[in-house]
């Protein structure tokens, strides 16, 4: 108030100079007073609008921000904060931002992250912390130095975002891209890929390797008669039992519908092959119940062996599908190797 009672009298002034024989610069100078104080007034303004608007986002923003001084003690947090961390200001102000650490970290990686800080300003990446109640989550974390005009840090402000609902939805949907949403086997995909691995390591060691098609014999009977709900609870069966069996660095997939497929790396001869196909044979006969009904289903099986029976992948799988053809023709229930001479 006072201010403006000031300019009044200036610009008063000024007029009544207008009067008198007096130096321009003399009937100018309340002039330029009054427009140094109307500037000063208009800058004070917008400063006290800036803050106003920095503070009103500091409390409305839904990322969560913090505060903190260059010895890295917390000054302030945000409503945000408290609600994803679940720190209130009096749990955590004056306190180091590590009482959030998820311990996934090791000291080389907060290493890294307060050197960039440090000597570019900022850091950005993907972070795990833990909330007060103990859980675990993952955040989208910006930590930027704010430094004086002797280019000191004098304040870091962490600004972040909870991504975990993300993170777990894009791993999902990774997962179902390469694995089986039923029996959580390998699919197609994925199977081609550990197969084209497998021969290039086989062929690399000189090795033997196997690779085993598998379909369960009257599947369909049992999705018609059962219906769907039992048929996918024998699926899951047959993948389990199948896991079962498997050695160290075999390979079982789902091929889609009742199809399986198998990769038995490093034989030391063809009876390997051989005799884990009869442990599936017989492991698949023992009934299972299922829903209150008892299951006593078999399975067939076609082999094919490498480097005898195909080179790649393409014709490791033909000829696989071949021999499992000829077991459906015995009888089913049954294993057959693959052999040119019978086709």
């Amino acid at each position: 108030m006072l201010r403006i009672y000031l300019l009044v009298g200036l610009l008063s002034a000024a007029l009544a100079l207008l009067w008198f024989p007096v130096p321009t610069w003399l009937i100018a100078l309340p002039l330029v007073v009054a427009i140094v104080l109307l500037l000063l007034e208009f800058g004070s303004r917008i400063k006290h609008v800036n803050y106003q608007l920095a503070a009103t986002v500091f409390d409305t923003s839904g990322n969560g921000i913090l505060i903190s001084d260059r010895n890295n003690a917390v000054l302030a947090v945000n409503p945000a904060f408290t609600a994803i961390t679940g720190y209130t200001p009096q749990d955590i102000v004056g306190k180091n931002p590590k009482l959030l650490s998820s311990g996934r970290h090791d000291q080389a990686f907060y290493a890294k992250l307060w050197h960039a800080v440090k000597t570019e300003g900022m850091w950005q990446g993907e972070i795990w912390n833990r909330s007060k109640s103990g859980e675990v989550f993952a955040e989208w974390l910006t930590i930027s130095a704010v430094k004086n005009a002797r280019g000191q840090i004098t304040h870091h402000i962490a600004i972040f975002s909870d991504i975990t609902e993300r993170k777990a939805l894009s791993e999902r949907m990774e997962y179902l891209a390469t694995h089986d949403g039923l029996t959580g086997l390998p699919n197609r995909v994925m199977f081609d890929e550990l197969l084209n691995k497998a021969l290039a390591d086989a062929h690399r060691s000189q090795t033997k390797m196997a690779v085993l098609f598998l379909d369960l014999d009257k599947f369909k009977q049992v999705n018609d008669t059962l219906g769907h709900d039992v048929g996918d609870l024998l699926l899951q069966h047959v993948a389990n039992a199948l896991q079962a069996l498997l050695r160290a660095g075999d390979i079982v997939a789902r091929q889609g519908g009742d199809e399986f497929t198998m990769v038995l790396p490093n034989l030391t001869s063809t009876q390997d092959a051989i005799q884990l196909a009869s442990k599936i044979l017989h492991a698949l006969e023992q009934p299972c119940t299922l829903k209150g009904h008892e299951l006593k289903n078999t399975i067939s099986i076609g082999i094919a062996l490498y480097p005898d029976d195909g080179a790649d992948i393409n014709s490791l799988l033909k000829h696989a599908d071949v021999a499992l053809y000829r077991a459906k023709q015995a009888g089913r229930n049954n294993f057959q190797l693959y052999s040119a001479e019978k086709y």
